[in-house]
């Protein structure tokens, strides 16, 4: 089977690494065009890498749909996988394969349609969630699904931990769905509209933590968002990011949400519902990563409150 593979950040490695190991024939490899990173240095993706590694043919274009649909022709893929590519496709590339397009979700379609189904997930507080293959259609992620599988959600697990699960689990599960589709035992299972949740990508705004909110709602923002970009909230006019913490509701805590008793080389915060916080790992601004006794040398937080 030849296969044009679309795809961008760390998540669809592991889908590109499992359909050169199967021994299907990759035809192209199209990524997003690299972008400038700090200081102006050029940040290529993870995908990109990748393939350049593996001496793969690539390809960036800033609109596939629009530059990409004749250089794909001439390549004659049998099919075109699309793994968090972050491009929208136009019906001339989802019908110029055979099999059309095939996409890895990391969801349980058609809950958390959209571009950012596991940070959602854990924000969310979901206990299961999974990943999806489908075929691709024009409408966001509304195609017919071919495979889907659960997958637990760790109590204590964050964004970093949960989507190397599921990308791995989505490698697998595109491996079966290809190997179905050549043999002809692909089933199509169209999803169900009325039951569809959607979710948008993560702004600077979804980062800043509302200490009113419940602890373990502030707490799975946390593990949505670490080890990055990561909450934060904003301490003696200086950003903080927490990178972890845990809902303590044993210890008891006076004031107004967000104010902090530090005691023992510990830090906890009041949330809206009463319960305390414990911050577990941080980030100072301008600053490196640090548990929270690290933290907490030369630095006396009680008292304070976040703003």
């Amino acid at each position: 089977m030849r296969v044009a593979f679309f795809g961008t950040p760390d998540f669809a490695v592991n889908s590109l690494r499992r359909l050169i190991e199967s021994g299907r024939e990759i035809v192209a490899v199209v990524c997003q065009p690299d972008k400038a990173g700090n200081r102006g240095k050029i940040s290529c993706c993870a995908v990109k890498n990748y393939a350049a590694e593996r001496g793969l043919k690539i390809f960036q274009f800033d609109s596939v749909s629009r530059e990409g649909a004749e250089t794909l022709r001439a390549l004659r893929p049998d099919v075109i996988v699309t793994c968090a590519f972050g491009q929208f496709l136009s019906e001339e590339i989802l019908s110029l394969a055979p099999f059309g397009v095939i996409n890895v979700h990391a969801s349980l379609l058609p809950a958390y349609r959209g571009a950012s189904p596991v940070q959602s997930a854990l924000i969310n507080g979901e206990t299961v969630t999974g990943v999806t293959i489908m075929r691709t259609v024009k409408k966001m992620d509304a195609g017919d699904i071919i495979l889907s599988e659960e997958v637990p959600v760790g109590e204590e697990e964050n964004f970093g931990g949960l989507f190397e699960r599921l990308s791995r689990v989505g490698a697998r599960l595109l491996d079966e769905a290809l190997t179905l589709l050549e043999k002809g035992n692909a089933v199509f299972m169209p999803q169900d509209d009325s039951l569809a949740t959607y979710c948008k990508k993560i702004t600077k705004e979804t980062e800043k933590i509302d200490f009113s909110m419940p602890a373990k709602k502030i707490n799975d923002l946390i593990r949505g968002l670490s080890p990055a970009p990561c909450a934060y909230g904003e301490l003696n006019g200086q950003r903080l990011k927490i990178v972890a913490a845990k809902v303590r509701a044993d210890i008891n805590i006076e004031g107004k949400a967000g104010s902090i008793v530090q005691r023992d080389g510990a830090v906890f915060v009041r949330c809206g519902d009463g319960v305390a916080l414990s911050l577990l790992e941080v980030q100072p601004q301008n600053g490196r990563k640090m548990d929270i006794k690290s933290f907490c040398n030369g630095r006396r937080t009680d008292g304070c409150v976040f703003e």
